[in-house]
């Protein structure tokens, strides 16, 4: 029996070929999710990112911790105030909740693999616990 023909949950292990996934182009960056919540996951979303060098991200925090892997490029990670210059070769983890945001640098695109607990019943109540944005309206 093939690996696609048989329904994600009742698999023991999945294979995906990366040249099988599609790219969600977001705006600057590129996102090739592998496997995530309901896509042959329970809890684990792994992704690839591809973006140019100079995007800078937003300042966010993450509902789970995020290990990354840099196979391609480099780029200053902003955590909490402290500056990680990572590149090509390195791991590292973003802590859950710790905010943080990045700025590509250097000449090559950055490739990206990451892995975090999207819905992780260890971190259920996370979410309940963050405070809520302010919205306001008017002048």
């Amino acid at each position: 029996m093939n690996a696609i023909d048989i329904p994600d949950d009742d698999r023991k292990a999945i294979v995906r070929r990366v040249e099988d996934t599609k790219f969600d182009y977001r705006g600057e960056f590129e996102k090739r999710v592998f496997f995530a919540p309901g896509q042959g996951s329970d809890f684990v979303r792994f992704t690839m990112y591809r973006a140019k060098p100079g995007l800078k991200s937003d300042l966010h925090t993450n509902p789970g911790d995020d290990a990354c892997y840099v196979i391609q490029g480099e780029m200053i990670v902003d955590v909490d105030g402290e500056s990680l210059h990572v590149k090509a070769g390195d791991a590292f983890i973003l802590r859950r909740g710790v905010p943080h945001r990045a700025e590509l640098i250097g000449e090559e695109d950055l490739i990206l693999i990451s892995a975090h607990c999207e819905f992780c019943p260890l971190f259920k109540d996370w979410n309940a616990r963050q405070p809520k944005p302010q919205v306001h309206i008017g002048v």
